[in-house]
């Protein structure tokens, strides 16, 4: 299967060995004119994006994705297994990870070259062309199988001071979210509100995300938007009042989840309690070890929680 890699790397390996494969060199993954011209330059089945060229093993499989040949999906493989974008990625599916997390630092990204130039030309965005694309489905793994060591995501802090979005174009994606969201999600309901402000919380917009779950406070299959709530105001500082929204959650279905995992972090946090965890990122002081484990909570939570919040909002 002929596939052409794009990367940002300029040390590009002898591929000989591998006939199919050919690597070019782009100054940037987030220009999408850029990247028209250059796929538009390629006669290869597939594409696969990534900032750093994969190991020579990786190589090797690409070389031989014959299955792909027909599939018109998006697909990504991580560099490394059962890390914290790998988990993210097979929770929530390629259309939200590739918005949350930067998947050609931390893999390929490898999608038909018809398709990929399909949508950027649609969206002239890069964001905007990898929600648009189809992505094949994805099995998910236990949060207490992922490997911290080999995982370097960009966790969202404890308490934010502004928001992070990867390009001026992701807070439009985000408030048109219904326009690329699953079509068996429920528009009008609250849950999909508390999808969008979670898409919102994971790039530290407190405000636009507390003013969607403020328009379902006390609604939805599990009160997703609430939770959503009281995670806002445990990030800004307002520990008393994210524990009132904790409390109007009452027992959520992520909880058990949550429990298995903290037992293996924190004996603090076992049995699970979302107030004691409030407690525990008060206390917690930023760049301690501490913090750094707080945060990879905080991500498994958010990850476990959006990934609930979709299912709520197909009912």
């Amino acid at each position: 299967m002929s596939c052409t890699i794009l990367t940002l790397s300029d040390d590009l390996p002898d591929l000989s060995e591998y006939k199919p494969l050919q690597v070019r060199t782009v100054r940037s993954l987030r220009d999408a004119e850029g990247l028209i011209e250059a796929i538009s330059d390629c006669d290869s089945v597939l594409i696969a994006l990534c900032e750093e060229l994969p190991d020579r093993e990786t190589l090797a499989n690409l070389s031989k994705l014959d299955d792909h040949a027909n599939e018109r999906a998006a697909i990504w493989w991580p560099h490394h297994a059962n890390s914290f974008a790998d988990f993210a990625y097979r929770q929530l599916g390629g259309q939200i990870a590739s918005l949350w997390l930067p998947l050609a630092r931390v893999g390929m990204v490898i999608a038909p070259h018809d398709l990929i130039l399909e949508k950027l030309k649609e969206t002239r965005s890069v964001h905007a062309a990898l929600t648009a694309m189809p992505w094949r489905k994805t099995l998910p793994f236990p949060c207490a199988s992922i490997c911290w060591e080999m995982s370097d995501p960009e966790l969202p802090v404890l308490e934010p001071r502004s928001s992070r979005f990867p390009g001026d174009d992701v807070p439009e994606l985000l408030h048109n979210a219904r326009n690329w969201l699953p079509a068996q999600l429920k528009r009008d309901s609250p849950d999909f509100q508390a999808v969008i402000s979670g898409l919102f919380q994971w790039f530290d917009d407190l405000d636009t995300s507390h003013n969607y779950s403020q328009s379902v406070q006390f609604s939805g299959r599990h009160k997703a938007g609430d939770y959503w709530h009281a995670i806002m105001h445990r990030r800004e500082g307002d520990y008393s009042n994210s524990k009132y929204w904790f409390r109007n959650v009452g027992q959520h279905p992520l909880y058990p989840t949550l429990e298995r995992y903290a037992k293996t972090r924190n004996d603090n946090l076992s049995p699970w309690s979302p107030h004691r965890f409030v407690d525990v990122c008060e206390g917690v002081r930023a760049g301690t070890r501490e913090d750094l484990a707080a945060r990879q909570l905080q991500g498994v939570e958010m990850v476990l929680l959006l990934s609930q919040t979709i299912q709520d909002a197909e009912h």
